[in-house]
């Protein structure tokens, strides 16, 4: 089973949004091979072409890959407009593709995420809220890269990937990140934008969250999947 677990950092955010200029040509950018030809293999196919093309009116992209360890596969950093793949993950093309595409979703939806955060540097939005709101965006996000990469496959284009197993229900979704661990790191940066004095604390939609071990997390999202999976076709 693929898990796709993903985050939006938010360490670089700032209270005042960058000014990019529209005068120069925006560019997508890397200096690993394999994720070079990654990306040649995007620009194939329209609609992910697409994709980059908007990501990158917005702005320059650049994309890394992790020395070290990362507690998921990939993230998108907002402040510098980079992408940080695990090496793990850019070890195989068609992993490397999925998580790529998904952060350039990602980068895209930048608009979205510095409005949460605005409203959660000015206090007009709980932990709570705020976690459920970037959990949504990321979620349709990975819904509508799912929808490009199996295109991409059915042409014979990308090459292969493990199956996305997504939930046909954000309410489960959302409940299976908080059990894999990403939605309370979510928290835990809402939590340092707010300041220790200031935060209101997570609660999250799980029962005795802190209180579970691994063991039952990874039972509990097995139950779900097995139960909310969407069917192929």
């Amino acid at each position: 089973m693929f898990l796709a677990l993903f985050i939006f950092n938010l360490s670089n955010i700032s209270a005042v949004r960058p000014c990019r200029s529209c005068s120069r040509e925006h560019t997508l950018h890397t200096k690993h091979a394999n994720v070079d030809a990654v990306i040649k293999i995007l620009r194939r196919l329209p609609e992910s072409n697409e994709v980059i093309e908007q990501a990158l009116r917005q702005g320059s992209i650049s994309v890394e890959v992790s020395k070290g360890r990362m507690p998921f596969k990939a993230m998108w950093l907002n402040g510098p407009r980079k992408i940080v793949l695990e090496r793990g993950a850019s070890r195989q093309p068609g992993s490397l593709l999925s998580h790529l595409l998904f952060e350039l979703m990602n980068a895209l939806s930048e608009d979205q995420f510095l409005e949460l955060c605005d409203l959660a540097l000015d206090g007009q939005i709980d932990c709570d809220s705020y976690v459920e709101a970037v959990e949504r965006i990321e979620y349709r996000n990975m819904i509508r890269a799912d929808a490009i990469i199996e295109k991409g496959l059915s042409l014979g284009i990308f090459p292969p990937a493990p199956k996305w197993e997504i939930i046909d229900d954000f309410a489960t979704h959302y409940k299976i990140q908080q059990l894999a661990g990403h939605s309370p790191l979510i928290a835990r940066e809402y939590q340092e934008m707010r300041g220790r004095r200031h935060f209101s604390p997570y609660r999250g939609t799980v029962q005795n969250l802190k209180q579970m071990s691994r063991r039952e997390k990874e039972s509990q999202i097995e139950s779900l999947y097995s139960r909310y999976v969407i069917e192929p076709g």
